[in-house]
């Protein structure tokens, strides 16, 4: 069944299926054509494309993306399931007799995945059309013939391939990564760059944000860097634009590259040291788009590159102030981006009690706060603190799928003294002058109540919190 969180109208599915049908009888549909089947609903077409239900590699034709064949029927994906799984697995067998060619023509993938396996021309298609999209695997393919009519010469193999065993969990992968990105495209609730003020640098992050968790984990690291250096620009102009008036300098904020944005941020006090030389690193990879400057550069293009550069973005999403006064007028949401899930660690002598938060949000989200209320079970407060999250810098970032832990309580177990509490006060904003502060909490049974507050929401959870004293052991349960 079509993803509902693209709400298309009911005649949607049936025409993903014939572009996914013609495309694997080798006659492609023109965009032009798919929009007029669209009527009045053209504008559709633009919403397959950036949720990846459709491609449009050339600018001219709609092809079946990997949701259309996950989403339009089981038929399709039993047909792309196995056609990519027989042409991984021919693949790698080819590329293990010579391991120097990882240029494979397709006449010698044919010949060999037909061997020994029933496989029609459909399926063939579908396989090495299929096998692309997943990333992991190839490095490209050669071109497709007579507008997308023809299969290409050849396709090229990445190492990766070696890895490979079934289509189960790299299917699953993808498949995950671009259903999450299509609801971040339809999700405005969780808009992480809520914060920025100008709303035209607002909708360019947000879009390219969704790009960006797209390319994750298919290999694509220039494009990634291109992204992530295009955001960070964006968020320091918007950072800049309040002081327009009072900065001198011969060329409009407008018109200034990264480095001089960079450079402007960090004399007008936009940003601190720390946030500028982390930038510093990434900055030349904007000039990645010159051909001329990445022959004659020596800075390395590679994941880690990527990676740093993305989580700069995490950094800067985190990096301002979140208010009393913000949280005051904090919607509180139902169905909360986080994850949570108890840690018990009991090395030695010392019990520690904490919780596991993951994100769950195509987008970062940043900064979260978190405030615990200790009630005994008849309902008395014990103790109201900022929870203490255990991250090596002021007020947690959620990347993507990233976890962060707070602490709940430790204790001794060679004594009988009581529980401690950490209480956090050194976030970035400024909600009280007291440093971190440890609490004591009498030892036994408690309600506690978690509230994390992140720009766009609020949400909170009950941990029941069952300490054995005869054993020295607590167990914790968790409901939303």
């Amino acid at each position: 069944m079509l993803d509902s969180r693209l709400q298309p109208d009911e005649r949607l599915q049936p025409l993903l299926q014939r572009v996914t049908d013609d495309f694997l009888h080798g006659t492609p549909t023109l965009r032009v054509v798919f929009r007029s089947w669209l009527h009045p609903n053209g504008s559709h077409v633009d919403d397959l494309i950036r949720t990846k239900f459709l491609e449009h590699p050339d600018g001219k034709y709609v092809l079946p993306g990997l949701l259309a064949f996950e989403h339009t029927s089981p038929a399709l994906r039993t047909l792309a399931r196995e056609g990519t799984d027989l042409v991984l697995q021919t693949l790698r067998a080819l590329y293990l007799i010579d391991l120097i060619q990882q240029r494979i023509p397709t006449d010698v993938l044919s010949t060999a995945i037909r061997k020994d396996h029933a496989c029609d021309d459909r399926m063939l298609r579908a396989g090495i059309w299929v096998a692309w999209q997943l990333g992991t695997f190839l490095g490209g393919t050669g071109e497709w013939g007579d507008n997308w009519a023809k299969l290409p010469d050849w396709v090229n193999v990445r190492e990766e391939i070696l890895d490979y065993t079934t289509i189960d969990t790299p299917w699953t992968v993808a498949i995950t990564r671009l259903d999450t990105a299509a609801a971040a495209q339809k999700t405005t609730a969780m808009e992480s760059f809520a914060f920025i003020g100008d709303a035209t640098l607002r909708s360019i992050c947000n879009r390219d944000y969704a790009d960006l968790i797209q390319l994750q984990g298919r290999g694509m690291t220039k494009p990634r860097l291109l992204l992530a250096g295009g955001i960070i620009e964006a968020v320091l102009l918007d950072r800049l634009l309040p002081h327009e008036g009072e900065i001198r300098k011969p060329r409009p904020l407008r018109e200034q590259t990264l480095g001089q944005l960079l450079a402007t941020a960090k004399e007008y006090g936009v940003i601190d040291e720390h946030l500028e030389h982390l930038i510093q690193t990434v900055k030349d990879y904007r000039n990645l788009s010159h051909p001329g400057f990445e022959q004659r550069t020596t800075i390395r293009v590679a994941d880690a590159e990527a990676t740093i550069a993305e989580q700069i973005v995490a950094i800067l999403a985190r990096n301002r102030p979140l208010t009393p006064g913000d949280i005051s007028g904090t919607p509180v949401v139902t169905d909360a981006p986080f994850r949570l899930t108890s840690t018990i660690n009991n090395p030695g002598v010392t019990y520690n009690v904490g919780l596991t938060v993951q994100s769950t949000s195509a987008l970062p989200i940043a900064p979260v706060l978190a405030a615990f209320k200790y009630r005994h079970t008849d309902g008395r407060l014990a103790l109201d603190i900022r929870g203490h999250w255990q991250y090596d810098s002021p007020g947690p970032t959620f990347a993507n799928g990233s976890t962060n832990s707070l602490g709940l309580i430790y204790f001794r177990t060679d004594n009988g003294e009581a529980f401690s509490a950490l209480a956090d006060t050194t976030h970035e904003h400024d909600w009280s002058t007291n440093p971190t502060t440890g609490y004591e909490l009498p030892r036994g049974d408690y309600d506690v109540q978690l509230t994390l507050t992140w720009p766009t929401g609020m949400h909170t959870w009950t941990i029941h919190l069952a300490y054995n004293g005869t054993t020295q052991t607590v167990e914790l349960n968790i409901t939303d």
